[in-house]
């Protein structure tokens, strides 16, 4: 017996091949392709919405559950968070040093007002006038430095520096402008003592540090630099003989245009030494703080050493 040729299977066979071969992976790749689209579009919408509204809000942040992805499009949000955070703070450093140098010219300028309008003899209005005038530029540098530590690379030339070689440069240059004796500027670190980073960097640091101390000292004080090696860092410490801070003023001292109410509080400056050399020690990779002795102030510093 034999079928009919119509209901032979396999004249039909070419067109079920194709259909199973073909059409029926393309379907499935299709599906796949949209349903992956569709998971994708949602991430990448999400952070552009953010990076857009960033333009114009600088508090803009991606949300969980986006930033708490265990994948690729997770990572991109927590970069961007963290971008975002460095670049806010950017911004509110600069424009907080806007305002406190804005606000530190006025008292200048006005007493530069005052003297002018004053029946003062032209030798004391030069006088008066030449020392407002660097007054201003102390005030105007030292806010540069301070803004500009914010926007430069960390991508500083880092070389080995010998901590001997670099305090006699530092307090050579604190004798020449205190009228100090350099035997006022003792140093108690080894001869082969050094740490690695930038030479330009840790010598504005020191000098920050020194001209902080000698103008809070007594009239027959010292400055000195001491320190220790501990395992890859040293450990160094500027300590003068002045009046010291309140305990729980110690961290007040970092922040830009603080000046203490206080014996240290009497003396003329801005407030910005302290936190010029605090920002340059942490972009070296290291730390600075400060404690109370007896008698004087203490600074810290933490810095890697030199292999």
């Amino acid at each position: 017996m034999q079928l009919p040729p119509r209901f032979m299977p396999a004249q039909d066979w070419p067109i079920w091949e194709s259909l199973l071969m073909v059409g029926l992976p393309a379907l499935v790749a299709l599906a796949l392709g949209l349903v992956l689209f569709w998971r994708v579009r949602g991430p990448l919408r999400g952070l552009q919405q953010q990076v857009m509204q960033f333009k114009d809000d600088p508090e803009a942040r991606v949300h969980p559950p986006l930033s708490q992805r265990r994948d690729e499009f997770g990572d991109v949000a927590r970069s961007f968070n963290h971008m975002a955070e460095q670049v806010s703070a950017m911004l509110t450093t600069q424009r907080q040093l806007l305002n406190d140098m804005s606000h530190e010219l006025r008292t200048p300028l006005s007493r530069l007002a005052v003297a002018l309008e004053s029946q003062m003899d032209e030798q004391a209005l030069r006088q008066r006038v030449a020392r407002e005038l660097i007054q201003m530029r102390t005030l105007v540098n030292d806010t540069l430095a301070l803004g500009w530590q914010d926007t430069e690379s960390d991508d500083t030339g880092q070389e080995s520096i010998s901590l001997w070689a670099l305090w006699d440069v530092v307090s050579d240059n604190a004798a020449f402008e205190s009228d100090w004796h350099p035997s006022r500027f003792p140093c108690d670190l080894p001869v082969d003592a050094q740490v690695r980073g930038n030479l330009n960097a840790l010598a504005q640091v020191l000098e920050n540090l020194v001209r902080n101390a000698v103008r809070y000292s007594p009239a027959q004080g010292s400055v000195s630099l001491c320190g220790a090696r501990e395992g890859m860092w040293w450990h160094l410490w500027v300590t003068d003989q002045g009046p010291g801070v309140p305990a729980e003023r110690l961290e007040d001292i970092f922040a830009p245009f603080v000046r203490l109410d206080s014996a240290r509080a009497g003396n003329s400056g801005f407030g910005l030494g302290l936190s010029i050399a605090r920002r340059a020690v942490q972009r070296l990779g290291g730390q600075l703080w400060a404690e109370n002795v007896s008698p004087g102030l203490r600074i810290h510093l933490r810095l890697p050493a030199a292999v």
